[in-house]
């Protein structure tokens, strides 16, 4: 704004700054900043006044603010009458000398003021003006599990959370109190992924049995089995489509399957030979499901039909997951590799954004989008045979692949974490049978 001074138009630009951790982390920090800033302005403006001619001073103007100091004559006479030693106008210069800081006070409390009006501005249109820094640390553990924790899934509405792993059962936990409300039956081998339907009435489960199985999550009750056409055919890694009506599975004879959930049927068999393992990731929007393919690469397809919409070479090793901002606009690839990669998907193509090396010698096994699309959450969740495991969380920044925290309390490797819907919390299932909630923010 060339109307403001360049002080206070900096901490304007920062308080609506695109990135919520370019804001200031607060009210008092914006406010300091604010203080500073006039009184640079303050300062500036008096420097100036000392060394150019009463008559070239100008005030900075925000909208109508305090007059323009006489010139000409008045300064003139001044400088005459002092020349000549005329008491009368030594007694006006000593005034005009007193008044100056009661003039630059007015300035400052009409910048203020200006400064306030903006601000009241901002906020009526609905602007946030400062978010907290990301805080990150270890709120809770969840223990009951007997085994390895391979999945987790929070619901809808941010209050449950579920999990799932090699002790073939399903629990779901009140986020609040930590306490246990149910602890679901019926697999007969480990499971690998438990995701919530898009209204939170159910629960989907995929195992190692080769069936896929819903739960009621108000009652805890087995709902329905889809079984695979063979036994050896197991649906490891499910999901959602949008409208509940549907799931996706990836299974260990390199298929993607979409099935029916009313009927338990399948839809569509979509082949990608060659992969063992098959991440599966159904798009926000509802449009496109991602697959981890053949050799190492990523697979788009139209979820409506099916149709083959193309393979984009990932990584170096298998991919291990695949997900999609809220927005449908980025998706995140992990692989045993060691790297994160991100994907514009915004013209139905995957166009590479971003490599996050992850320095993890066992690989990365899930990566999750924060809420807002700012930051990722990456686990490593494999044991390094022969090396040196990583348990920890690491938190980047999605947009510039900067490191921003590491959270250590899991005491084996950390299978996946994943974001709360309000952004505020982080869950992670681990190695070391347990589960562990964090500040997300």
């Amino acid at each position: 704004n060339p109307s403001l001074p360049k002080e206070i138009d900096d901490v304007i630009a920062k308080a609506m700054a695109k990135r919520p951790e370019d804001r200031f982390g607060s009210a008092v920090e914006m406010a300091q900043a604010f203080n500073a800033a006039i009184a640079g302005t303050s300062t500036a403006a008096s420097s100036a006044s000392s060394t150019r001619p009463v008559s070239d001073v100008e005030p900075t103007v925000i909208g109508e603010m305090v007059p323009p100091p006489q010139t000409g004559t008045v300064n003139l006479s001044n400088q005459a009458a002092t020349a000549t030693g005329d008491p009368l106008a030594s007694t006006s210069q000593s005034a005009d000398a007193a008044a100056k800081p009661h003039r630059t006070q007015r300035q400052r409390l009409w910048l203020i003021a200006a400064v306030v009006g903006i601000l009241i501005v901002l906020i009526g249109a609905g602007i946030v003006i400062f978010a907290p820094k990301p805080a990150y640390g270890y709120l809770r553990t969840l223990q009951g599990h007997t085994d390895w924790v391979e999945a987790v899934g929070w619901s809808p509405d941010g209050g449950k959370v579920a999990s799932a792993g090699e002790d073939k059962t399903v629990r779901i936990w009140d986020v609040t109190t930590g306490k246990e409300i149910f602890s679901l039956h019926g697999h007969t081998q480990p499971i690998y992924s438990v995701v919530w339907s898009p209204d939170g009435s159910k629960l989907a489960t995929g195992s190692d049995d080769g069936t896929i199985r819903l739960w009621s999550t108000d009652k805890g009750e087995a709902l329905a089995t889809f079984t695979t056409a063979s036994a050896d055919v197991k649906p490891q890694l499910v999901d959602w489509s949008p409208d509940g009506t549907k799931l996706v599975s990836g299974q260990t004879d390199g298929t993607v399957v979409i099935w029916d959930v009313a009927t338990q049927k399948v839809l569509n068999t979509l082949s990608v030979q060659g992969a063992f393992w098959v991440p599966v990731a159904w798009s926000p929007n509802g449009k496109i499901i991602a697959s981890g393919g053949k050799d190492n690469s990523i697979q788009l397809w139209d979820a409506a039909s099916g149709a083959d919409l193309g393979s984009y070479t990932a990584h170096s090793e298998y991919v291990a997951s695949l997900t999609w901002s809220r927005d449908s606009s980025r998706l995140a690839s992990t692989s045993h590799d060691g790297t994160i990669k991100t994907w514009d998907l915004s013209n139905g193509k995957a166009v590479p954004i971003l490599t996050i090396n992850a320095s993890l010698s066992s690989g990365v096994s899930y990566a999750a989008w924060s809420p807002d699309g700012h930051r990722l959450a990456s686990s490593a969740g494999f044991i390094n045979l022969g090396g040196t495991d990583d348990k920890t969380v690491q938190i980047w920044d999605a947009q510039t692949g900067a490191l921003l925290a590491t959270l250590k309390e899991h005491e084996n490797p950390s299978k996946m974490a994943l974001w709360s819907p309000d952004g505020s919390k982080l869950v992670s299932a681990g190695l070391d049978n347990t589960v562990r909630l964090w500040s997300g923010s």
